[in-house]
């Protein structure tokens, strides 16, 4: 979803904590995906966000179909 927040906002780190969620993101770059109009500006504020059972194994951003983000492409596995 849109948190409209970067991944290492204090308030972003407490709904991960707290909901014993992993971040798409961990072990994949930085992936800006916001504002599609900008590159040097960009920042990651699009997250997809998986529980316990589940593990990424691709993720990535595309074009932005007319929106202000980028796409996000999560591609999810069972962890186990």
């Amino acid at each position: 979803g849109d948190f409209n927040t970067t991944p290492w906002s204090a308030a972003f780190a407490r709904v991960l904590e707290h909901g014993r969620l992993t971040n798409s993101l961990d072990g994949f770059g930085i992936q800006p995906s916001w504002p599609e109009s900008n590159i040097l500006l960009r920042i990651p504020i699009d997250h997809a966000l998986l529980g316990p059972s589940l593990a990424v194994r691709h993720r990535g951003t595309g074009p932005s179909f007319g929106s202000q983000h980028r796409s996000l492409h999560v591609t999810v596995a069972s962890a186990r």
